[in-house]
C-alpha cells in the first residue's frame, strides 16, 4: 500500500513540475478572503539574466469579487536598493460580468502581465498592498508573483 502511495506522488510531482518557463513563482493567501490596506505582501527572488524575463501578478478572487478591476500599489527594490512605486490596475470582468481569468466553480484566477524591465542582477524585492476604496477588500482570496522566461 506504501508503494502505491509513493507511486503516485512521484507521478502527480512529475506532472507538475515540468514548467520549464518559470524562475520564480510564490502566491500568498489572504487571510478570511478580506484584505486589509496595512496587509502587505512581499516577494523576494534573484535575477540572474536581464533579458527575455517577464513579471506577472497572480490574482485569485471569488465569483462574488464586487468589482470589474482591482488597483494594487507595487513597490519595486533593486538590487542596488532604489525603491520604485507604481499603480497597477488589472481589469478582472467584462462590462456584463463574464470574468477575464480562469474560472471553476466559485473561483477564478488570472495572470496580469507587468511592464517591469529587470535591469540588473541580484536581489528584487516585491511588495503588492490593495488600493480599492474598500477596505478590508472582501473576495480577495490569493495574490503572488510570477516571474518567468518569455516565450519566443
Amino acid at each position: 500500500m506504501q508503494k502505491k502511495y509513493f507511486l503516485l506522488f512521484i507521478i502527480s510531482l512529475s506532472l507538475f513540475s515540468c514548467d520549464k518557463n518559470r524562475i520564480y513563482e510564490l502566491n500568498t493567501d489572504i487571510k478570511n478572503n478580506n484584505w486589509t490596506y496595512i496587509d502587505k505582501k512581499d516577494f523576494e527572488f534573484n535575477i540572474t539574466k536581464t533579458n527575455s524575463i517577464q513579471a506577472l501578478i497572480n490574482f485569485r478572487h471569488t465569483s462574488n469579487f464586487s468589482s470589474r478591476n482591482i488597483i494594487l500599489l507595487l513597490q519595486s527594490t533593486n538590487p542596488k536598493g532604489i525603491k520604485d512605486t507604481i499603480n497597477i490596475n488589472i481589469p478582472l470582468s467584462e462590462p456584463n460580468g463574464m470574468w477575464y481569468g480562469k474560472c471553476s466553480g466559485n473561483i477564478c484566477n488570472i495572470q496580469y502581465p507587468l511592464d517591469f524591465n529587470f535591469t540588473d542582477t541580484g536581489k528584487y524585492i516585491f511588495s503588492l498592498q490593495q488600493n480599492m476604496r474598500e477596505n478590508p477588500l472582501p473576495n480577495a482570496m490569493s495574490i503572488g508573483i510570477r516571474i518567468e522566461n518569455k516565450i519566443k
